[in-house]
């Protein structure tokens, strides 16, 4: 392209291209460092640099996240990053174009000639729970535990070092360098002294503390990326605290990428102008190397250095991320715009018409159909936020953006519900009122009380148990509906975070249009509040992967009938294990007779239940005197005997 870019707003078709900018921070002059020459062996540092020359930069705060574009239509994504970088330094941080097959080869069955991949979202183990219903399931040790790794960067709310270190191998426990970050920005904040003077006890691990502009905000990101000595590396993003209770008897779900090589580059001949395709690995590392930028170089700045020598053609997710501060609503790559954005790119199934029933046996008219064939939105979460006394958020903000999508054809409006548990769920969870600590629904306020009203109708259960139980009697069998599909963790109760769109099936949810898996609760702090002056202000660092069967399209053959490849390509939910099982000729809830299926492992039950009207939620801040399964109370959100 001979033109340079131009600068406009972005349509939805485009793919921008991030160019990052050091913005003067807001602190005092004695505080900002002379940007120093730049150096040959830190191209990344150039990076950061690049276009600020003459200003003062404070290598502690972010990076302002500027977007531009090429001419409409063109695809730029990774492939703008490595031409924002000097022309000397492309290497160092370019893409490469490498073989898929790191991502897993999709296992094919002989005889019906599907093409099935495993659950992108695996489930973490339960220790109260049976080997028959952790099949397939994620310890910590099984991410730190491999005596190959190099390097460790561990992003969290809450973190025990003691114990985390003590998943990682004994023979590299002294070696292998490892650095929290966390959002204890007070000098004299408990948890910020307790992890300085825990990691005081290994000369290996280093403690930061992110940036934190916003006073509502926190540093809820759960993430890790590892770096092995055998050169490859890999990003994990899950939904657990770095801490045993949320690694025990709660539900947690874990993505991890596949092992990223490093980068391999074939030099452009002189007479060609090809360039290979981006992929969408290639978004990936760009949307996150904009998210560890806005940290600041001094934090992240080595880190970025490092992962910009890998490759991610091999990931088949897109990046989903939060970062404090006041970001534009049509070019941010932050929060709910950033949301909006990747959905209104996705395809959705369009359902089957249901069938309608006769009046009468001898009758040739018919009446509603039993059942909708509606698609239906699920936001599974552990924590519900003061949302205000009307609703001027949740459904014209949030739950507008979750709806959008590329399709054109006739698509219904999707049923919108939020999966979160009762008091009587959360007492007959394993750890019982424990649990409920970490889920969180408050009504200490006429607000809070009067935003019920709106919540109350969206509400799902998080069990399929259809009554409770008092301790010790055995809990009731999950329900003999032959629909009902068990998950396995009725009884753990949820710190996972899920927002799934499930295309209409006739009340079963059996076909997958989208998934998400983030840190991100319901909150205007975590995805960004109403948008004003055209932007929208975010208050907390929050990270997560969506996913969609289009993403495995492009590894599917066409078929004979001339039918694309996107549209034989569906994700299907998969229960107490990660794999898509069909027999030949199967349809329905397994995998039925597409060139491919991705299964996805869902942490309920289905179908799901809704509240009944005399249901609450939750309340960690609430009194229940009925005893839970350790014979404990809750009173005022604390245990009582």
């Amino acid at each position: 392209m001979s033109n340079p870019p131009k600068r406009r707003k972005l349509s939805s078709n485009d793919l921008p291209t991030l160019c990052l900018s050091v913005s003067p921070p807001p602190t005092s002059p004695e505080k900002s460092l002379p940007i120093p020459a730049p150096s040959s062996n830190d191209p990344l540092q150039d990076y950061f640099r690049e276009g600020n020359k003459g200003q003062a930069l404070d290598a502690d705060h972010p990076l302002t996240i500027t977007i531009s574009d090429t001419e409409d239509g063109e695809d730029i994504t990774g492939e703008g990053f490595r031409k924002g970088l000097p022309k000397k330094e492309k290497a160092a941080a370019g893409i490469a174009r490498t073989s898929r097959s790191e991502a897993g080869a999709a296992s094919t069955k002989p005889a019906s000639g599907i093409r099935a991949w495993e659950s992108p979202f695996k489930l973490t183990h339960i220790e109260g729970l049976p080997d028959s219903e952790n099949a397939g399931t994620v310890k910590l040790e099984d991410i730190l535990g491999d005596v190959m790794l190099d390097e460790v960067w561990i992003f969290n709310y809450m973190h025990d070092i003691p114990w985390v270190m003590s998943k990682f191998d004994p023979d590299i426990v002294n070696s292998v360098k490892v650095t929290f970050v966390h959002g204890n920005w007070k000098d004299n904040d408990e948890s910020r002294i307790q992890m300085e003077k825990d990691a005081q006890a290994w000369p290996n691990v280093t403690v930061k503390a992110a940036y934190m502009p916003e006073m509502f905000g926190t540093h809820h990101t759960k993430m890790m990326i590892l770096f092995r000595r055998d050169d490859l590396a890999q990003v994990v993003i899950h939904t657990a605290n770095m801490i045993p209770f949320d690694w025990a008897n709660m539900t947690q779900a874990v993505w991890l990428s596949p092992l990223l090589p490093l980068n391999i580059f074939t030099p452009k001949s002189s007479t060609s102008n090809y360039a290979p395709p981006p992929t969408i690995g290639d978004k990936f590392k760009r949307d996150l190397t904009a998210y560890l930028a806005f940290y600041g170089f001094n934090r992240t700045g080595a880190l970025v250095t490092r992962l910009a020598k890998y490759s991610f053609t091999s990931i088949r997710a897109i990046f989903i991320s939060s970062v404090p501060g006041r970001h534009s609503v049509t070019t941010s790559p932050f929060g709910w715009p950033k949301l909006q954005k990747e959905l209104s790119r996705i395809p959705v199934s369009t359902p089957s018409r249901p069938k309608l029933l006769k009046e009468h046996p001898n009758s040739t008219s018919t009446t509603i159909p039993a059942r909708t064939n509606r698609p239906k939105i699920l936001c599974q979460i552990s924590s519900i936020a003061t949302l205000g006394a009307s609703d001027t958020w949740l459904t014209p903000i949030f739950f507008n953006a979750l709806t959008k999508t590329s399709s054109t054809h006739n698509t219904q409006k999707p049923e919108l519900g939020i999966i979160f548990p009762t008091p009587d769920e959360i007492r007959a969870s394993i750890n019982g009122y424990a649990s409920g600590s970490s889920i969180h629904f408050r009504l200490s306020s006429p607000q809070q009380i009067k935003a019920l009203e709106y919540i109350k109708p969206l509400l799902y259960h998080w069990s399929t148990n259809t009554s409770p139980y008092p301790p010790p009697s055995p809990p009731p069998p999950v329900s003999r509906d032959p629909e009902t599909k068990s998950s396995g963790r009725n009884l753990a109760a949820p710190h996972v975070k899920t927002y799934i769109r499930f295309a209409g099936s006739a009340g079963k949810e059996q076909r997958i249009d989208w998934a998400l898996l983030t840190s991100a609760n319901l909150s205007t702090q975590a995805w960004g509040a109403a948008p004003r002056g055209g932007e929208v202000r975010v208050c907390s660092y929050e990270v997560g992967v969506l996913v969609h069967p289009g993403l495995w399209a492009e590894r599917v053959e066409g078929g004979d009938d001339g039918t694309d490849d996107q549209e034989e390509m569906v994700m299907r939910p998969v229960f107490k294990r990660n794999e898509c099982v069909a027999e030949e000729g199967e349809e329905g809830e397994g995998c039925d007779k597409v060139k491919g299926v991705v299964a996805l492992r869902l942490p309920y039950s289905v179908p799901v239940r809704k509240y009944k009207d005399e249901e609450e939620p939750w309340v960690a801040g609430g009194t229940y005197r009925e005893r839970d399964r350790h014979g404990m109370r809750w009173v005022d959100g604390f245990f009582s005997e």
